[in-house]
């Protein structure tokens, strides 16, 4: 089992804006810092190496990274450097203890010089989740006493948590190591993280009962959708807009919608899936980096002649970014390559034919990893929430043991996907 050192509780906070996205005023909060009692001494390596922190408060887009690294290497030259934040969900080395997997972030390669310094990483900008692993990579070093490089140590933590281990990457996979004599692997850093944007909905007036004058402000281009209840439990889209100038006006339709009291709120669409191509460091093939809505599955196409595609790699939208290297590119004599959203199957209910003295099974068949309610309803007309669950990510489909079946004449079913 992993040993979690002792950390001290502290909070910081600093009023900042992020540009474009949020207003003035908007609070970024400290979640990790590891900054203070420092140890004296670092952990050089030629090898990506770091560290899993816990991050405390609330805030998870990391929006700046502060660390300290030791480069011992003659004055006057130069070598540099790579940070990259992972999701802990690969294997399982230990009870509760995942390996690094899921890339969710990568900084371009900077410059490190001799001596004690701290590198500044500004504009992260990446949503991470309560605990992660931030690693560096140094390039140029040798780990010989003339020509090596590495992380500063500091011990115990101020804000959130570490174990005293650290994960490094050997042969192309990821194991614990400690260091020699005991001492907490704790590297210096300190981060600090945004709350996720959202979308804040105002109501500027109301034209007699037919509309509704809405006001929504949020994140610049990102597209939202505003939906309506009666009783804050079962809402229903409405309609869909776009940030531009970092708000959208919208008249939305109400005369329809029956009820004394009406609520609306807005949220934020998914973002459109992007990929991105560049060369594998290691293999020099193509490196295909894809970023989407989460757990939506999606296809990248291939084509050696822009007119013939074929689907070449299926997979699913994991937290972050994901990384497909194409190693087979030279025996086609090179690809191109284009990425589309895979279709949603269609929502389907089975019903068993057979009704049991314990009930009724009813299978639900549907879009993998997505949010639904099952509802139920003997006239159509008066409908109850059976459940309320998520399509299993392997194969989209659940099954239900309605047990009322039993006493009654007839049962109607019905699905409906939920929004958030």
């Amino acid at each position: 089992m992993r040993n979690r050192i002792s950390r001290l509780t502290a909070q910081f906070w600093i009023a900042v804006g992020l540009v474009g996205a949020m207003s003035q005023g908007v609070l970024a909060e400290t979640v990790y810092d590891n900054s203070l009692f420092f140890s004296g001494n670092f952990y050089p390596s030629m090898r990506e190496f770091g560290d899993e922190v816990h991050l405390d408060g609330t805030a998870r887009v990391i929006k700046e990274l502060r660390f300290e690294y030791y480069g011992s290497f003659p004055i006057g030259e130069e070598r540099s450097a790579r940070i990259r934040f992972y999701a802990n969900d690969g294997e399982e080395i230990d009870v509760n203890t995942f390996a690094p997997k899921t890339l969710l972030y990568e900084s371009d390669e900077f410059t490190v010089y001799p001596g004690y310094h701290t590198k500044i990483l500004k504009d992260i900008y990446v949503k991470v989740p309560d605990f992660f692993t931030w690693t560096v990579q140094f390039y140029g070093t040798e780990n010989l006493y003339n020509n090596r490089a590495g992380l500063v140590i500091y011990d115990p933590t101020l804000i959130g948590g570490s174990f005293t281990d650290f994960w490094m990457k050997r042969d192309g996979e990821w194991n614990l190591y400690v260091i020699i004599g005991g001492e907490p692997a704790n590297f210096a850093a300190r981060f600090e993280a945004m709350p996720e944007p959202g979308v804040n909905l105002q109501i500027l007036r109301r034209i007699r009962n037919d509309y509704v004058h809405l006001l929504a402000k949020g994140p610049e281009g990102r597209r939202f959708y505003v939906s309506t209840s009666t009783d804050l439990v079962d809402w229903q889209p409405r309609q869909t807009n776009v940030i531009s100038g970092g708000k959208a006006e919208m008249l939305l339709r109400t005369r329809e919608i029956s009820g004394e009291t009406l609520f609306f709120k807005a949220t934020l669409m998914p973002r459109e899936p992007e990929m991105t191509v560049r060369r594998d460091e290691e293999s020099g093939a193509p490196e295909l980096r894809i970023t989407g809505p989460e757990a939506e599955l999606f296809v990248v196409d291939s084509s050696t002649n822009l007119v013939d595609w074929t689907p070449y790699y299926t997979n699913r939208f994991r937290f972050g970014t994901n990384v497909f290297v194409d190693k087979e590119s030279h025996v086609a004599g090179g690809r191109f390559y284009k990425l589309r959203l895979k279709n949603k199957p269609p929502v389907r209910i089975l019903v068993d034919t057979n009704l049991y003295e314990f009930g009724r099974y009813v299978r639900i068949i549907g879009p993998p990893g997505e949010d639904y309610k099952l509802m139920v309803s003997e006239d159509l007309i008066h409908w109850e929430t059976l459940e309320t669950n998520t399509f299993t990510f392997n194969e989209g489909k659940n099954d239900y043991l309605d047990e009322n079946a039993v006493d009654a004449a007839q049962r109607f079913y019905r699905v409906i996907l939920l929004d958030d």
